[in-house]
C-alpha cells in the first residue's frame, strides 16, 4: 500500500500529463496566455479579453449586451448598466474581427457591427479594406463559386468578378462604364457613380468641404462623403476638427439659400427676400404693388391686398376733419399737413388760400397780436395779426418775405417773382426787357412763359402775335418743335421749345432713331439707356402731344392726359389752362 507522499506524487504526475496533452509546453510558454481564458476589459464594459492562438485579443459583446466578469460571459443589458459602451466607437470606424479575415467591424450608431467582405475577397487589417483574395487568406466552406456567376469587384467599380472554373476572375467594363451590382451588368456612367482606383481616397481620412464651411468630407469605401459639424460650429481645415464659430464667420450649406431665389418677406407684404451670395437680402416691390408669394413676382395691388390705405406719392387731398389743413401722401401713407394761420385748403385747386370770408375756423383760435406769418399767396408779402385776425401786408418793391427770419429782405437772387398787386389766377403781364415772353399767374404766383417761335408778346392785346418787325430776332436758338440727336443719351433727344433746346426722353423701351428723327420701339436692343427706371412720380413732356405728358408709375413712364382746355407746361411740369390754344 502506497504511503501518503507517494500517492500525492502520483496524483500530481497524472494532472501534469493531462495538461501536457491539452496544452503542449513550448519554449516561449511564459509569453503565451491560457487558451480560451477570458477577462473583463477595464475601460469598456461591452468588451473583454480572450486568449486565442496564444494571444490575448479584444472581443466585443453583441449589441445591447455587456460582459459579466462573475460568470465570464456576455449577458443582455436589461437594466442598462452599460449605457456608456454604446458610444465607445466613432461613426464609420473600422475594426478587425479577431480570428476572422473574411470581414470586419464597422461602427454604426455607436456600436460595432460585423460586415462581411464580398465573395472572393478578404479583409486587409493594415489597410482596413477588403481586397481580392488571391492567396485564399479567407477560408470559407462556400469558397468555390458557380460557373458564370458574376458579382461586383470590391476593388474596382469599373469592373466585376466572373466565376471561371470555380474561381473568381477579374473582368473590366468598357471605358466610361461602371458595374451595376443590382442588375449585374455594365452601364454607361452618366452620373459619375464610379471612382477609378487611382482617385479613391484613403479610408477614414478627413478633408475640407470646399462648398460647406459648416461641414467636412470623410472617406468611406473610397468615396468622400459629406459630414456636418454641430450647429454653431465650423470646420478647421488645418486642425481637421470642428470648432465653435464664435465670430459667426461661417454660414453652413444647409442654411444657405439658392442664388437668385425669392421668398416672401414676413415683415413686409410689399417686399421680398432675394438670395445674394447665399444670404437673403431684403428687396422692395414698386409702389402700389405687392409680392405674390405663390408666383414669386411683384404685382399691381389693385385690390389693396397689401395696404388698403396706399396712395400716389406726393398727391394731396382735403382733410375731412380739418378745413384748415390737408393730407399729403408720403411713402405711401397720408400725412396730415397744416395751412398757414388764417388760411383754408381749397379742395378744388388743391392749394391753401387766405380765408377772407372766415369760412374756416375749426378751433376758433386767434392769432397772437403783431405776429407775422408767410402769405401763401404772395412771396413778396406777409400776414400780420391785428385784433386777432391776419391782415395782408406787402414788402417793399424788389423784396421778399423771409419766412424763417420773419422779415422782408432784398430779393437779390430772384427768389420771388411778383407784381405790384397780388395776381389773380391766369392773369397775364409783360416781362421787362423781354418781348419774347410773358408772365402768367399760376396758383397765386407769376410764372414766366415764352411765346412760340416767330411771335412776341403784345401787352396791349395780352397775347402772343406774329413778330413782323423782328422784335425777338436773335433771341431764339432754334426753330420751334425742331428735334436733334442727344449725344449723351440714345434713349432721348433734344427738342426746341420756345426757342430753346430741351432734353426729352423717349418712352420706356424705345430709342431715338437718327434717320427718322422720332422715337421707335427698341426691339433689337440698339440702345442701352442711361436710366433703367425712372423716379416714381417724375413727369416729362410728351413730344407728340402738348395736351399729354409722361408720368413715372412703377418704374416706367406711362402716358397721361391733361384736362380739357389745358396743356402740359414742361418748365413747371404741370397741366395749366391753355389760354393761347397751344394744345389745339
Amino acid at each position: 500500500m502506497w504511503t501518503t507522499p507517494v500517492w500525492i506524487n502520483y496524483f500530481a504526475l497524472h494532472i501534469w500529463l493531462i495538461l501536457y496533452s491539452v496544452y503542449p509546453i513550448s519554449t516561449n510558454m511564459r509569453s503565451k496566455c491560457l487558451e480560451g481564458t477570458v477577462k473583463s476589459h477595464a475601460e469598456d464594459c461591452s468588451r473583454y479579453w480572450q486568449c486565442l492562438n496564444g494571444e490575448t485579443l479584444i472581443q466585443s459583446c453583441p449589441t445591447q449586451s455587456y460582459f459579466d466578469p462573475a460568470w465570464e460571459v456576455c449577458v443582455i443589458d436589461v437594466s442598462g448598466r452599460c449605457v456608456a459602451a454604446a458610444a465607445q466607437c466613432a461613426e464609420g470606424q473600422i475594426e478587425v474581427i479577431p480570428g476572422n479575415n473574411c470581414g470586419y467591424f464597422r461602427c454604426v450608431n455607436g456600436s460595432l457591427e460585423e460586415t462581411k467582405c464580398q465573395l472572393g475577397s478578404y479583409f486587409n487589417a493594415s489597410l482596413k479594406l477588403c481586397e481580392i483574395d488571391e492567396n485564399r487568406i479567407c477560408n470559407t466552406e462556400n469558397e468555390s463559386c458557380t460557373e458564370g456567376f458574376v458579382q461586383a469587384d470590391p476593388m474596382n467599380c469599373a469592373g466585376y468578378l466572373r466565376c471561371v472554373d470555380g474561381s473568381l476572375v477579374e473582368e473590366q467594363c468598357t471605358i466610361g462604364s461602371y458595374f451595376n451590382a443590382d442588375f449585374k451588368i455594365c452601364e454607361i456612367d452618366e452620373k459619375g457613380n464610379c471612382i477609378p482606383m487611382e482617385r479613391k481616397c484613403r479610408e477614414g481620412s478627413i478633408e475640407e468641404d470646399p462648398e460647406d464651411c459648416g461641414g467636412y468630407l470623410r472617406c468611406v469605401d473610397g468615396r468622400l462623403v459629406e459630414e456636418k459639424c454641430a450647429k454653431g460650429s465650423s470646420f478647421n481645415a488645418e486642425l481637421k476638427i470642428c470648432q465653435i464659430d464664435e465670430n459667426g464667420i461661417c454660414i453652413p450649406k444647409s442654411e444657405r439659400c439658392t442664388e437668385g431665389s425669392l421668398k416672401e418677406d414676413p415683415e413686409d407684404c410689399a417686399g421680398y427676400l432675394k438670395c445674394v451670395d447665399g444670404i437673403l437680402v431684403k428687396g422692395k416691390c414698386a409702389k402700389g404693388s405687392f409680392f405674390n408669394a405663390d408666383l414669386k413676382i411683384c404685382e399691381t395691388d389693385e385690390n389693396g391686398i397689401c395696404d388698403p390705405k396706399q396712395c400716389s406719392e406726393g398727391s394731396i387731398q382735403a382733410d375731412p376733419k380739418d378745413c384748415s389743413g390737408y393730407l399729403m401722401c408720403v411713402d405711401g401713407n397720408l400725412i396730415e399737413k397744416k395751412c398757414a394761420k388764417g388760411s383754408f385748403f381749397n379742395a378744388y385747386l388743391k392749394i391753401c388760400e387766405i380765408d377772407e370770408n372766415g369760412n374756416c375756423d375749426p378751433n376758433n383760435d386767434k392769432c397772437t397780436e403783431g405776429s407775422l406769418e408767410a402769405d401763401p399767396k404772395d412771396c413778396s408779402g406777409y400776414l400780420i395779426c391785428v385784433d386777432g385776425n391776419l391782415i395782408e401786408e406787402k414788402c417793399a418793391k424788389g423784396s421778399f418775405f423771409n419766412a424763417a427770419l420773419k422779415i422782408c429782405e432784398m430779393d437779390e437772387n430772384g427768389v420771388c417773382i411778383r407784381s405790384l398787386e397780388r395776381c389773380f389766377e391766369n392773369e397775364l403781364g409783360e416781362i421787362p426787357e423781354n418781348r419774347c415772353g410773358y408772365l402768367r399767374c399760376t396758383y397765386g404766383n407769376l410764372i414766366q412763359f415764352d411765346c412760340s417761335n416767330g411771335r412776341y408778346y403784345n401787352s396791349s392785346l395780352e397775347a402772343c402775335v406774329i413778330d413782323e418787325n423782328g422784335l425777338c430776332a436773335g433771341l431764339k436758338e432754334c426753330d420751334n418743335s425742331e428735334t436733334r440727336i442727344d449725344p449723351d443719351d440714345c434713349a432721348g433727344y433734344l427738342q426746341c421749345i420756345d426757342g430753346k433746346m430741351v432734353k426729352r426722353l423717349c418712352s420706356y423701351g424705345s430709342y431715338f432713331h437718327t434717320a427718322l428723327h422720332s422715337c421707335v420701339v427698341d426691339d433689337e436692343g440698339v440702345c442701352v439707356p442711361l436710366w433703367d427706371h425712372c423716379k416714381e412720380g417724375e413727369r416729362e413732356a410728351d413730344p407728340e402731344d402738348f395736351a399729354s405728358y409722361l408720368e413715372c408709375i412703377d418704374g416706367d413712364f406711362m402716358p397721361q392726359r391733361c384736362e380739357s382746355g389745358s396743356y402740359f407746361n414742361a418748365d413747371i411740369k404741370s397741366c395749366i389752362v391753355d389760354v393761347l390754344g397751344r394744345a389745339a
